[in-house]
């Protein structure tokens, strides 16, 4: 004998809450990682349209787990390091905008990560840049060693090609970030 028809309807109504309870946690639970990833994905800054989000800027600090200087414990140290991201973002733009993206050394290791080959476009394009930029002639060295009588000639030499190394980044940056659209959120 066949179930009494109410046993059914009801039985059919209760598979029905059931699948649609079980659709909407699956809908819920599919999403949740999309929030996550939206929360995950906060835009910090923008370069001429480029985002920089808070997982650049967690994978940036990666790059310094092991170095006590680059700990974000405050504001101002988090908004220095996201400088120093929006500044390496531009000089990537400037060096993928000139050629660097095809040096030789990465061609030769095309199993290198994307970290590992900025870094290689990076310090090609410091050295093109400002390191082969940098000369100090026989007589800056001899007015720098007097202004500073305890260091030896070559020690001078060191600190005055660093100085004046300083001085061109800083103008070249300048420079570069006057071409862009930089915001920060």
């Amino acid at each position: 004998m066949p179930p009494p028809l109410p046993y059914l309807i009801e039985n059919y109504f209760m598979k029905k809450q059931i699948s649609l309870l079980f659709l909407f946690l699956a809908i819920i639970i599919l999403n949740l990682p999309g929030k996550v990833m939206a929360a995950k994905q906060k835009v910090l800054a923008a370069i001429n349209g480029q985002a920089i989000t808070s997982s650049d800027f967690q994978n940036y600090l990666k790059l310094f787990d092991n170095d006590p200087r680059f700990r974000p414990d405050t504001a101002e140290a988090r908004k220095k390091l996201l400088e120093h991201l929006i500044d390496r973002t531009i000089l990537l733009q400037y060096a993928k905008e000139h050629g660097y993206l095809k040096l030789k050394e990465l061609q030769k290791h095309k199993s290198l990560n994307q970290q590992e080959k900025d870094t290689i476009i990076l310090r090609q394009l410091l050295t093109d840049k400002i390191s082969n930029q940098v000369n100090c002639s026989e007589d800056e060295i001899k007015t720098y060693q007097k202004a500073h009588p305890q260091l030896s000639a070559k020690l001078a030499k060191e600190r005055l090609t660093s100085q004046k190394q300083q001085a061109l980044f800083k103008t070249f940056m300048d420079q570069l970030k006057k071409e862009h659209t930089i915001i920060i959120h």
